[in-house]
């Protein structure tokens, strides 16, 4: 996997260490945590380096997204296509466009399956993956850190032969 890809808006890039205070601050908002289940909550400093250090750095498939030299979420492909953006990038395309770049590197090399999901009330989520061929499989129940209970997660799927279709 490359270290740097480029989209026509977008760079994605590994995390760098300088990264902790950009990510910090992104996930102090609840709306976006609220959509990862796992993230810690609060997310602490320490939390973001933990992440970058330990995590993003092993993870060849988990990148920084940049806009314009600026940090504006991520997006990963290491358990499931993961993403997660600042609500200023919200409904610009940049989740598509960064999930079909990391797909696309996915799919040159493999023919594995990629799951993925989102909450049932995501609609956003639920748009961005229905364009990239996802779909439905179950719904499950998973442990929520912001909201300490259970919560409901549509878990979806895209297969080789459904992006092949695509592209």
């Amino acid at each position: 996997m490359v270290d740097e890809h480029h989209t026509s808006r977008l760079t994605l890039r590994r995390f760098m260490p300088q990264d902790a205070d950009a990510v910090t601050a992104a996930l102090q908002n609840p709306e976006i945590v609220r959509m990862i289940p796992r993230l810690p909550w609060p997310y602490t400093h320490a939390d973001a380096v933990f992440f970058i250090e330990q995590v993003a750095a092993k993870q060849p498939t988990t990148f920084a997204v940049c806009h314009e030299g600026a940090l504006i979420g991520a997006v990963s492909l290491d358990v499931q296509l993961g993403y997660w953006l600042v609500p200023a990038a919200w409904g610009k395309g940049f989740a598509t466009e960064a999930s079909r770049a990391l797909l696309s590197l996915h799919f040159e090399k493999s023919e594995e399956d990629i799951p993925s999901g989102h909450r049932p009330d995501n609609a956003r989520s639920r748009n961005v993956l229905v364009k990239l061929g996802f779909k439905d499989t179950e719904k499950r129940e998973v442990f929520s850190n912001l909201e300490q209970t259970d919560v409901i997660l549509q878990d979806m799927v895209l297969t080789a032969d459904e992006w092949q279709a695509r592209t």
